[in-house]
């Protein structure tokens, strides 16, 4: 389960990047001032967007991680994980 809550967020971080470099092209090829200015806004809504989202996704790879601390146990004097 929380291998596919990464890929969903990891797709979503993915399309904010796609969605960002594409108002970035738009708004190098036009000289229209209120395209300009509502591509500016779309960057940076994308940009918000994509910081939470590496957040998100940072925090759930430590909750897989931690959950994986919690699966080892002690065999034969060594640990081992099982993620």
């Amino acid at each position: 389960m929380a291998d596919k809550l990464l890929q969903d967020v990891y797709r979503k971080i993915e399309r904010e990047k796609v969605l960002i470099n594409g108002a970035r092209a738009m708004r190098q090829s036009t000289d229209n001032a209120a395209v300009q200015q509502r591509l500016d806004n779309q960057i940076r809504e994308s940009q918000r967007n994509l910081s939470y989202l590496e957040g998100r996704y940072g925090e759930l790879q430590n909750m897989v991680i931690t959950s994986g601390v919690g699966d080892m146990h002690v065999n034969d004097g060594g640990a081992q994980a099982f993620l």
